[in-house]
């Protein structure tokens, strides 16, 4: 009984975390459990689930019948929500999108595209959402992270916002009580949960902006081209930043010169990862992942190596700072032992870069648990058995061109001094 008693209280601590947890007490009950946890995962927002099955429970025997796997198609929505988006947005002088996550797990890519191209909409993307569409597209106008893309004024001017598989959280964003908001998700707890919105729909984002797009073209003609506006205010973009950050931009060029169409960058909780948010290009869907507004140190490099197991004739290239590599150098061996070539980038600056710079800049120079004392990155690859390379900035094409040559897990050390994130900036 108390063995029992603890397993209920382990589950306690999975539920918050999790859409859906269960517990099963005999075998008999293990294949349908088994089955609702799936519906659970193929259904609805993606988020874990958790099912246990106690050691007594394994040890028992009993006759079962297997339940096979069941397809679960998504929503498309309801057909009067979409035909009232297609009318707001068709009568939307100003319109525009916000795309997340969500939209590039639904494989919404295209039909984000056509509809964004029959408005004109300028698109807005999350970290999560950067990849959704050609980032060098001129409806393109950014991520909203702290640096002023094109997207303030895209969103600021815009009376009719179309927010398709985000949870909204655009950093700074107020909206103002005439602009009306449509989402889009397959999750209707999100909706209103960051701005209230005009009209929420609970459906699949790659159905529900086909259906749109369909009642548009019954509506109103595709729109005039934007292109000379947009594509002038991404160039002035661009050659601000790179006044503002010349050794980001620099780096960021370096590494951009030598990836393909669809290698994939794991950006990490980084200086130079948190510039790739605004300034680097993704070509095609999924090609971009960052852990978000969680944050999470040391999430890029163990990423990239699931990354390149699921994706083994890409590019896999991981952008880390030292102390977030720090957190999971110990994967050096699994890269190793199972020759996961991916190329582990470590921006070496010998602090944790963003809070000794608000450190320096904002708290007199008052530093406290943001310098690091750093092994000898060069020999903690040999000690795993893993290619080092330290390269100077101006070095970092040449050293990339040679670590995705190799055909084999390659860790490249960039010495760097403490460089301004975007979230501090001082011009």
């Amino acid at each position: 009984q108390g063995h029992l008693h603890e397993i209920d209280d382990q589950l306690d601590i999975f539920r918050p975390i999790t859409k859906w947890a269960h517990r099963v007490t005999k075998p008999g009950e293990i294949p349908e459990a088994v089955h609702e946890a799936f519906r659970h995962l193929k259904t609805g927002r993606p988020r874990p689930v958790e099912l246990e099955i106690p050691p007594d429970t394994l040890m028992a025997s009993d006759d079962i019948t297997i339940v096979e796997p069941e397809e679960y198609p998504r929503p498309t929505g309801r057909a009067s929500d979409l035909q009232r988006a297609g009318q707001l947005l068709a009568h939307a002088k100003h319109p525009a999108i916000v795309a997340g996550g969500g939209a590039v797990c639904a494989g919404a890519s295209s039909e984000l595209l056509d509809l964004a191209e029959y408005l004109q909409a300028p698109v807005l993307a999350s970290r999560q959402g950067k990849s959704i569409i050609p980032n060098d597209h001129y409806l393109f106008t950014g991520v909203h992270f702290y640096v002023p893309d094109p997207w303030q004024r895209a969103l600021n001017d815009a009376d009719v916002i179309l927010a398709v598989g985000t949870r909204f959280l655009v950093t700074g964003l107020e909206l103002k009580p005439h602009q009306k908001v449509i989402q889009i998700d397959v999750d209707p707890d999100q909706f209103g949960r960051t701005h209230a919105v005009e009209l929420g729909i609970e459906a699949d984002a790659k159905a529900s902006l086909a259906a749109i797009l369909d009642q548009l073209k019954q509506i109103t003609k595709p729109r005039e081209s934007r292109r000379a506006e947009m594509e002038k205010a991404q160039q002035d973009f661009e050659k601000r930043i790179r006044s503002l950050v010349p050794e980001q931009t620099g780096i960021l060029d370096a590494i951009q010169g030598k990836l393909d169409d669809d290698a994939i960058v794991i950006s990490g909780m980084t200086n130079i990862g948190y510039w790739a948010h605004s300034y680097l290009s993704s070509k095609l869907p999924g090609t971009y992942i960052t852990s978000s507004y969680f944050g999470t140190l040391g999430y890029g490099f163990p990423t990239a190596l699931g990354a390149k197991v699921a994706m083994p004739d890409r590019q896999v290239v991981s952008i880390n700072g030292d102390g977030g590599f720090l957190f999971n150098p110990q994967e050096l061996s699994t890269a190793a032992t199972y020759n996961i070539a991916a190329v582990t980038l470590v921006f070496n600056n010998g602090v944790f870069g963003a809070s000794n710079w608000d450190q320096t800049h904002r708290f007199n120079r008052r530093y406290i648990g943001t310098e690091l004392r750093n092994p000898d990155f060069m020999k903690l690859a040999e000690a795993f058995g893993v290619m080092g390379i330290r390269t100077a900035p101006d070095g970092l094409g040449k050293a990339l061109r040679k670590a995705l040559d190799a055909n084999a897990p390659v860790l490249i050390e960039v010495p760097l001094p403490n460089l301004m994130p975007p979230f501090q900036i001082v011009e």
